[in-house]
């Protein structure tokens, strides 16, 4: 089976052969019509058959030129009928001159899919690539009997660094942890309330998290799970429980929130076990009325995003961005945070709003200062 399937347009040619060309020197199996189809072959054969059922991932480079031709369009619509019939989560949309509201008024399907861009920064596209197989790729772990540590949680959140594990295990949604060791259980405050985080060793001194549960919220393209190497077992707790409750929110109605188990079922905030296509409806009927109201105080690697650093002992915001990794920044956060200074670190998707959009509602939720990053950061 190949890692990805190259669906394109003749036009953008030498764009996705250049694509091509680095997955392959960096061992990566590409199915791309150049290299697959010879003279005589039967191009439904190769293409439907040979190609797009044997891939892992389906590469759509999505232009003018391919929403204008039939072929391309042809392997769109049967790799968007294979998702929602299978659930299978291979589409990997990146645009070349068209805007996402462009495709998604031919193909309502990607209203709530993030979609990448294949001419900005040509290494970022290649790195996300890289991390699709990376995530895919992670083992499972295998149960252990471990012994119990219970521990009974604070009603209230203990004023400590948000980036330790003792400050996300007192957060007000978590209530209960009842065992810490390679295997996390928490009652949580939503449906499902049986989460549970195994941590696995991916390669030597390196940890994740893994949740029984993928979190889908009202402004997510994918499922949420925590997959980012972490140096130790706590840390890889922590980045499970905190990515949860960055993504999760008490504003978010139970009907807009899902939970997708490792078999792909889905279960409502409420507990209620839904169809893929119901929860598609409700994304698509109710997410345009939903409007968040409150930001969270924690940060998300995958990028792009705006990175907001607040320093609220000085009174004074900085807007940064795009980025895709906020590692260095935290880094900065926690040092901060040493030093006894209120400094918040906040992150928000690039296609979501714009940096003056920005600046001005910090500046009028906190009644902050912008000030250029260098300058907060030499505080």
């Amino acid at each position: 089976m190949n890692d990805y399937f190259l669906s394109h347009a003749s036009e953008d040619k030498l764009l996705v052969k250049k694509v091509y060309s680095t997955l392959k020197a960096k061992g990566r199996t590409c199915w791309f019509d150049q290299a697959e189809i010879l003279p005589g072959d039967s191009l439904v054969e190769k293409v439907f058959v040979d190609g797009l059922k044997n891939c892992r991932f389906v590469i759509l480079f999505l232009s003018k030129s391919f929403l204008s031709k039939e072929w391309p369009k042809a392997e769109l619509e049967t790799v968007i009928a294979r998702q929602i019939r299978e659930n299978k989560k291979s589409i990997v949309p990146f645009l070349i001159d068209i805007g996402h509201s462009e495709l998604v008024s031919q193909y309502p399907y990607f209203e709530s899919i993030y979609c990448g861009n294949a001419t900005d920064d040509f290494d970022l596209m290649i790195t996300q690539l890289d991390n699709l197989i990376n995530r895919d790729s992670v083992p499972t772990v295998t149960k252990k009997t471990l012994p119990i540590n219970h521990k009974t949680l604070p009603k209230d959140r203990k004023e400590v660094s948000q980036f330790s594990f003792e400050y996300v295990v007192s957060l007000p949604e978590i209530r209960e942890v009842t065992r810490l060791v390679e295997s996390l259980f928490v009652s949580y405050h939503r449906a499902p309330n049986d989460l549970k985080i195994d941590v696995i060793e991916f390669a030597e001194g390196s940890y994740y998290g893994l949740c029984n549960y993928g979190f889908w919220g009202p402004e997510q393209a994918t499922p949420y799970k925590s997959l980012h190497p972490q140096t130790s077992v706590n840390d890889a707790l922590n980045d499970a429980l905190r990515g949860i409750h960055a993504f999760d929110s008490a504003d978010y109605p139970n009907d807009l929130v899902f939970w997708v188990e490792d078999d792909d079922r889905i279960i409502d905030g409420n507990g209620q076990e839904i169809t893929f296509h119901e929860a598609h409806n409700r994304r698509s009927s109710n997410i345009k009325a939903f409007r968040k109201t409150n930001w969270t105080n924690t940060t998300m690697n995958g990028g792009p995003w705006w990175l907001i650093s607040k320093n609220f002992t000085t009174k004074e915001f900085a807007v940064i961005g795009p980025i895709d990794d906020d590692g260095p920044y935290i880094e900065m956060c926690l040092k901060f945070q040493e030093d006894g200074i209120d400094f918040r670190l906040e992150t928000v998707p690039t296609t979501k709003e714009t940096k003056e959009s920005l600046e001005t509602y910090f500046q009028n939720q906190y009644k902050m200062k912008l000030v250029e990053h260098e300058q907060l950061y030499n505080k």
